[in-house]
């Protein structure tokens, strides 16, 4: 007798830190990426990169009045974080976008990749 496999299930808790480890990778290997000369290998590979750090970023959730009342102290901390985030996806959009239109791009590439330093260094 055989038992067919079923596939397995995965927790939410599961998914969210496989999407955070493969967006830390994905950070890692941009932040690497701005670190090359420019051309148009690496606006290749950059354009390849932030499409898939876009296309897989988390999406905001909408926090209630209420909600935003009961905060504790560690929920700040995380809202801050959180904005940090949101600022740090418009940069990446706006850098995809340059390169995608051969716009000057190298000032908010060097921005970018200081602001992944100092994030990734935490």
């Amino acid at each position: 007798m055989s038992v067919a496999a079923t596939p397995a299930v995965r927790a939410p808790e599961a998914v969210l830190s496989s999407r955070a480890v493969f967006e830390y990778l994905l950070l890692g290997d941009l932040r690497l990426l701005l670190e090359e000369p420019i051309g148009p290998e690496t606006n290749r590979w950059l354009l390849a990169t932030l499409d898939m750090i876009l296309a897989s970023r988390p999406r905001p959730s909408h926090t209630t009045i209420a909600s935003a009342l009961m905060r504790s102290p560690w929920e700040d901390e995380s809202e801050r974080f959180s904005q940090e985030r949101s600022t740090l996806y418009e940069k990446l959009q706006r850098l995809r976008d340059r390169i995608a239109h051969r716009a000057p791009y190298a000032l908010l590439a060097n921005e970018i990749r200081c602001d992944l330093t100092d994030l990734m260094d935490r």
